[in-house]
């Protein structure tokens, strides 16, 4: 037996502002099976998510080309040599 979907998320790549939006909502009305169609109305605790992600993703970002630079230059290169070694 399959399962049977009630319904889906979609979410956008970026917030749109409510007079902008209509034309999207509009074109998901069109959509066969569609019955409703609700805008979910961004807040602060989503911006502040964003905020915090986008943060640590580039924190994350400029960690990766620090040590790939420190390898490059070989000052890590033995510290390198020493984990692959531990293993």
């Amino acid at each position: 037996m399959t399962d049977r979907h009630v319904g889906y998320t979609v979410v956008l790549d970026s917030n749109i502002r409510s007079d902008d939006a209509q034309q999207i909502i509009d074109a998901i009305k069109m959509i066969k099976h569609v019955v409703s169609v609700e805008p979910v109305v961004s807040d602060f605790n989503q911006h502040s998510a964003e905020a915090r992600a986008r943060r640590a993703v580039t924190e994350n970002m400029f960690w990766l080309t620090q040590t790939d630079l420190v390898f490059k230059e070989g000052w890590a290169k033995s510290v390198y040599d020493d984990q692959k070694t531990d293993k």
